[in-house]
């Protein structure tokens, strides 16, 4: 016992040295702490009370006051955990501010009137054309009191010569709705949380063309007419930039451009995502940095020309605007994506500096731009967007940080030949450190990891940065003049190249692995690992490491589920040695979600073949003996009561209503509705179900909450009660 605490205390003296080593460095981890309140305002069960987490600011802020003279160490304590009550104080306010009223049950058919806000294209399926999606606001539903703020809606090809709609245009249609669907299964991606904070409240398809409608224009703010502006200024340049370069490269150009990704073929989508490319498309940090580099270049290159101003004037300094503005009109033009907003806090940080001739690239700046995007967004801690491009600026600053110097001594010291193996390697170690920093966020979200994205980017990414981006910004600059084909069709060039490798490179074998989802807990351990190796400059910097090696060792250590059960209990997966197996339904999406989740590349349908255990069907209603235990699947009332007098599980989309059933596991329409959908272990001591509502607690997004709240209700039609919840 001594022995150990001897041991603690030794431990804990040595942490105290390191960080009084490194006190410059301490305050990078308030950013952390700050995404650590974040993250456990939407870990928690219920929804909390705002001021619950402004008290607990205001208490570990006076703390730090008066800790600050006394004791470093319990000031910095103080301090982290203020930052952490910020954190879940702005979680809160943002679910206050998005609130709205959710449809909670489907309506099978309705008239709907509203105000385009966003149009998103859309490429062919199967040879077939399909609408273009749009979310309106301002919306009127028949039978419907207080309808949803925002409603998301597929309308149908429009006919020829039929005009295009655009942003702020009011339309009227006919169509089905339903409310924002729920998680595929426990932990699995949630659309109906990111459209909570979008303010989205159903989404839906119109059954026939949808009709432009004669409205007089609201009284808006001006804050809302420059956004519906730029919505179809938004538009306007996916159409004109998709007419000069039609077909694949010109979906690509619009999604380089304007951030508009929905016209690109999923050919191409799956081609770039198995490469390791998928990036290069996004609307990046990389890309909206070499807008600003170009327009900053080329406005010194063009004043330097002109004497009398190269003379009297700062050039450099000069050069900050334009390239600013542009970098500005870039990110509102994209919709303000994730890391177009990181890239843009920070390259405005870096022209301040120019200004003030200072140099600004440091993990502070990446650590300011962090806290600007979870204050402004708190939800977008928890996509993938956020982790992913904020994990790889930590990881390359952290590596300029620590050989930029050396390397950069070695290139001066050296001709021609040098500076073509500079870049190189800077082109292979830029690749290789941010691909191995992004890698545990790619396998939780998206179970793969391109193997061979090392290569593809080593072709790729010069092809962007110094052909691809040049002339699309230059098409940017030409567009005013109605002459943006002039750049538009060689970036086309450079984007026909960029979709050849990725096919390539996707096609050889072994380019991607599809692995499990990584637990929770694990893409935790691995965050913080990665983040200690990056905040700190010692040699005890690399104790991190232990934290990536629980992050990869976690997929193999966590227990997948053995059995899925769909939303509407009309699909059931089961996990066997061979795969996933379907039991009473065809492939869907969600069966494709289940087996990306298990590290399965699809799934095969299968009622009665290959599925784990002995499986027996009398019609739809099936019955399975797997592990020494009974699980049915009645579809009928007879075969329902049949079943709870001697399975261990019943699951049935039946209602059960009073329905007394003695299984140790019951799973009907009212459970499916309530709580989503369904994951179960089956082991020797019995059966552990937990469901979507498990993991999502009783959150204003939460599935099955149309009985809960307002109980504001709409008037009957043919689609059944309709009820809203805010």
């Amino acid at each position: 016992m001594r022995q150990a605490g001897g041991a603690a205390r030794s431990a804990w003296e040595i942490l105290l040295r390191n960080l009084a080593s490194e006190g410059h460095r301490v305050g990078l981890w308030l950013v952390v702490a700050l995404g650590t309140g974040i993250a456990v305002y939407f870990a928690l069960p219920t929804e909390p009370s705002l001021w619950e987490p402004v008290a607990a600011f205001g208490v570990g802020a006076g703390a730090w006051r008066i800790a600050r003279r006394r004791d470093a160490a319990y000031a910095a304590l103080f301090l982290a955990l203020a930052a952490m009550a910020l954190g879940c104080a702005a979680g809160r306010t943002r679910a206050i501010m998005a609130g709205g009223p959710v449809l909670s049950e489907p309506i099978r058919s309705a008239s709907l009137e509203g105000r385009i806000v966003s149009i998103e294209p859309a490429p062919a399926r199967d040879g077939r054309p399909l609408g273009p999606r749009v979310v309106l606001d301002r919306v009127a539903i028949d039978g419907v009191a207080t309808p949803p703020e925002r409603v998301r809606v597929r309308l149908r090809p429009s006919k020829g010569g039929e005009p295009a709609f655009a942003p702020g245009q009011r339309i009227g249609l006919r169509g089905s709705l339903m409310p924002p669907p729920a998680p595929a299964a426990p932990g699995a991606y949630d659309f109906g949380r990111q459209a909570f904070f979008q303010g989205i409240g159903a989404v839906g398809f119109a059954f026939g063309q949808a009709r432009a409608l004669d409205a007089p224009a609201p009284d808006d703010g001006w804050l809302a007419r420059a956004t519906l502006w730029i919505k179809q200024l938004h538009t306007a340049l996916d159409r004109r930039i998709r007419e000069a370069l039609p077909g694949p490269s010109g979906a690509m150009a619009s999604a380089l451009l304007t951030g508009e990704h929905g016209a690109i073929p999923q050919d191409v989508n799956d081609a770039m995502r198995d490469s390791g490319l998928a990036h290069l498309l996004a609307i990046s940090g990389m890309n909206l940095s070499l807008v600003i580099g170009f327009l900053f270049v080329g406005t010194r290159i063009v004043l330097a020309a002109i004497p009398p101003i190269a003379l009297r004037w700062p050039i450099k300094k000069l050069a900050v605007v334009p390239a600013w503005s542009g970098g500005l009109f870039y990110l509102l033009v994209t919709d303000a994506t994730v890391p177009t907003q990181r890239a843009f806090v920070m390259a405005t940080f870096v022209l301040m500096a120019v200004v003030l001739d200072r140099t600004a690239i440091s993990m502070r700046l990446v650590a300011l731009a962090a806290a600007f995007v979870m204050l402004m967004a708190p939800e977008s801690l928890l996509g993938p967007s956020f982790q992913m491009s904020f994990a790889a600026v930590v990881a390359l600053i952290a590596a300029y940080e620590a050989l930029g110097a050396r390397f950069a001594r070695w290139k001066s010291d050296g001709g021609a030949l040098r500076w073509i193996a500079f870049y190189l390697g800077s082109v292979l170690g830029a690749t290789t450190i941010a691909g191995l920093a992004t890698a545990p966020f790619a396998i939780y979200h998206f179970n793969r990891f391109a193997l061979l994205s090392v290569p593809a980017n080593m072709m790729a990414e010069p092809l962007t940065s110094l052909w691809i981006m040049p002339w699309g910004t230059l098409a940017y600059l030409l567009m005013p003049f109605g002459a943006e084909w002039i750049a538009l069709v060689p970036m086309g060039w450079g984007l026909d190249g960029m979709a050849w490798i990725a096919r390539t490179i996707a096609a050889l074998p072994g380019a991607v692995s599809v692995v499990p989802t990584m637990p929770t807990w694990g893409l935790i351990a691995g965050a913080l690992g990665g983040l200690w190796i990056a905040f700190w400059t010692g040699r005890w910097r690399w104790w991190g490491a232990a934290g990536l090696a629980v992050a990869f060792l976690s997929v193999a250590v966590e227990r997948l589920p053995d059995m899925l059960i769909a939303p509407d209990g009309a699909l059931v997966g089961v996990r066997g040695e061979s795969g996933l197996a379907l039991v009473g339904a065809k492939r869907s999406f969600i069966a494709d979600t289940w087996a990306r989740r298990l590290g399965e590349a699809g799934a095969d349908h299968v009622i009665g073949k290959d599925v784990p255990g002995d499986l027996s069907c009398e019609g739809k209603d099936c019955v399975l003996r797997l592990k020494g235990l009974t699980i049915a699947f009645p579809k009928s009332y007879p075969a329902l009561f049949q079943a709870c007098r001697y399975a261990n599980a019943v699951v049935t989309p039946l209602k059960l209503g009073r329905t007394r059933c003695p299984a140790s596991v019951v799973i009907g329409r009212e459970d499916l509705s309530a709580k989503g959908a369904f994951a179960l272990w089956i082991s020797p001591e019995g059966l552990r179900a937990l469901s979507v509502r498990d993991i999502q607690g009783e959150r204003p997004w939460s599935v099955g909450r149309g009985s809960v709240g307002s109980g504001e209700s709409a008037a009957l039609s043919s689609g059944g009660a309709r009820f809203l919840h805010r």
